[in-house]
């Protein structure tokens, strides 16, 4: 399943792509989210995020088609900036045991103090029958995290 979202961030482009790569600030959103990763590393322009998936964030009628101990691999792999440009990259997310992935590609875009990150993406469940159902609800909380991601960041910004 497709999907577009964005996130707006009250910092511009330079201090959101620094702040987007810092582990600190990936272990301070996922404590927002309720999350707590079992590793985070950033090298250069890739920040990769391993993150135990509790049962409870799977809803109850979809439980029996994932493993019980679930992990997910997020990578936000960042492309060089060349020239003025808006930096893009891509983020893509893994699950252990379920054929289940995440693909999007990003563009963090100015607005002269501020900017937006702008994500255009797929998910895809291959499960028979219940696929396309579990492909819509990911969709729905990937774009929850993201909104969560915006707020997070407002906030530590502000400390």
């Amino acid at each position: 399943m497709k999907f577009l979202t964005t996130a707006a961030y009250a910092a511009d482009v330079a201090a959101t792509r620094a702040l987007l790569l810092d582990p600190e600030f990936a272990r301070f959103r996922l404590a927002k989210a309720g999350l707590e990763a079992s590793s985070i590393e950033s090298v250069d322009d890739r920040l990769t995020i391993v993150v135990p998936v509790s049962g409870d964030l799977v809803p109850a009628n979809y439980r029996r088609f994932v493993p019980d101990s679930l992990t997910a691999t997020i990578t936000e792999l960042w492309h060089p900036v060349a020239g003025d440009r808006s930096p893009t990259g891509v983020l893509t997310a893994e699950f252990s045991g379920v054929p289940a992935s995440a693909r999007a590609d990003f563009r963090l875009t100015s607005n002269g103090e501020t900017c937006e990150r702008a994500f255009e993406g797929e998910v895809k469940v291959s499960i028979p029958l219940v696929g396309k159902a579990i492909e819509q609800k990911a969709v729905s909380m990937l774009e929850q995290l993201v909104r969560a991601e915006a707020k997070a960041a407002a906030e530590y910004l502000a400390r």
